[in-house]
């Protein structure tokens, strides 16, 4: 059961780091575009 609730934290944490990184790729993207 402990380890249920450590898989959903560690999955949460992957998806919040996924969409740092996309958020992150989109913003230097559309800086080069700009340019």
């Amino acid at each position: 059961m402990v380890t249920a609730v450590l898989d959903d934290v560690e999955r949460s944490v992957l998806l919040a780091e996924t969409a740092r990184k996309r958020s992150m790729r989109e913003r230097l993207l559309g800086t080069e575009e700009g340019d």
